[in-house]
């Protein structure tokens, strides 16, 4: 006779297992934390609060520095106006003398080549907070096409530099107008009591400009007159103009007569990358390379990389070929007409691998002798 079931007892303290109730005990502390370090900083903000005019007196001191004073407004065109604003550095400047408040940027998640992320500016004395969130894609686009960074110490600076607008418009706001107004108005005496143009200082602002490549012949046909001869308030503006394009508000084509790339007007016959996209436009579909040269195409080397297999007997670009080009370019000139090929190839992480291999030669071929 078989023996009847025995009924199982109810644990009356709870059926979680143990390493779950742990690990929902380590939340719970993280979480109560967070809320009494932020009750800690309030506390003492409430406890020690601001003395305005100590605050402002520091904050016009600083304002008299010419170094911050340079970089204290940016300056950009909307609509047919002229907009200008405070920089993200004379904001940080002002904030680290207001005090008792928290500013800055986090990276809340990543995944599929996103970031998720908040800046924000928050006052513990008033307990006012903006934030702005944003999505910073882990990409770069380059005149040759864009490609996917990887290296984390790219995509921290790109996070940092898609971020620093958004910080701004926080501090901005949090930091009252009047204060904020003061700081610029005190850069721009500064600016046109202390400026000291000089040949090295206008070599250096010339220095600054051509790395978004604007030349100084773009400059003087903006101000109407030689570079030698600025006055204080044309600095004034080449610098708002400069942190605008530095600060990525507007782009050097909104400024300045960006002129098209110069062509070579000698008789000399087309080589490299920009022969074979001329003979490409040109040549007729329906033959199928099989390897060596095309001859229709009287390029050396160039039947490597093309062959006839787009949409309706389109010339396409060989991956292998190109790859190889790239990596064994013996100028600048060729290897970057050779990089343009690259948004023609089909697939992202083959793109990447061209750009890579385009970046690692280009820096061998520019690098000083002795360092390559």
């Amino acid at each position: 006779m078989n023996a009847p079931a025995t009924a199982a007892v109810v644990n009356p303290f709870g059926s979680a297992k143990i390493s779950e109730r742990a690990a929902g005990g380590l939340i719970s502390v993280e979480q109560q934390r967070a809320v009494a370090q932020v009750q800690a900083m309030m506390i003492v903000a409430k406890a020690n609060p601001r003395d305005r005019i100590e605050i402002m007196d520091l904050i016009l001191q600083d304002c008299t520095e010419t170094t911050l004073a340079e970089e204290a407004e940016y300056e950009f065109s909307r609509g047919g106006s002229k907009i200008t604003g405070p920089s993200i550095r004379l904001l940080e400047t002002v904030a680290r003398r207001w005090g008792n408040m928290e500013c800055g940027v986090k990276e809340l998640s990543r995944a599929n080549g996103y970031s998720e992320c908040e800046a924000f500016a928050w006052d513990m004395e008033t307990g006012f907070r903006d934030s702005k969130s944003f999505q910073v894609r882990h990409w770069r686009d380059t005149k040759q096409g864009g490609y996917q960074l990887t290296d984390e110490r790219d995509i921290y600076e790109l996070i940092a530099n898609s971020a620093a607008r958004r910080k701004r418009a926080c501090m901005e706001a949090v930091i009252p107008s009047v204060v904020v107004k003061a700081a610029a108005d005190q850069c721009a005496l500064t600016l046109k009591t202390k400026i000291d143009i000089t040949p090295d200082s206008i070599a250096g602002m010339l220095e600054r400009f051509a790395a978004f490549g604007v030349t100084k012949e773009m400059i003087e046909k903006r101000i109407q007159r030689h570079i030698d001869t600025l006055t204080p308030g044309l600095w004034i503006t080449l610098r708002r103009i400069y942190n605008s394009i530095k600060d990525g508000m507007s782009q050097p084509g909104e400024w300045f007569e960006i002129a098209p790339a110069a062509t070579d007007a000698s008789n000399k016959p087309a080589t490299g990358a920009s022969a074979l996209k001329a003979a490409l436009s040109k040549k007729p579909a329906g033959n199928i390379m099989q390897g060596g040269d095309d001859p229709t195409l009287g390029i050396p080397g160039a039947g490597y990389i093309s062959h006839v297999g787009g949409e309706g007997g389109a010339p396409a670009v060989d991956y292998e070929a190109l790859l190889k080009r790239l990596q064994n370019g013996a100028d600048t000139e060729t290897l970057d007409l050779d990089a343009s090929l690259i948004g023609a190839i089909e697939g992202t992480d083959r793109q990447n691998a061209l750009a890579k291999a385009y970046q690692a030669r280009r820096a061998e071929l520019t690098a000083p002798k002795g360092k390559k």
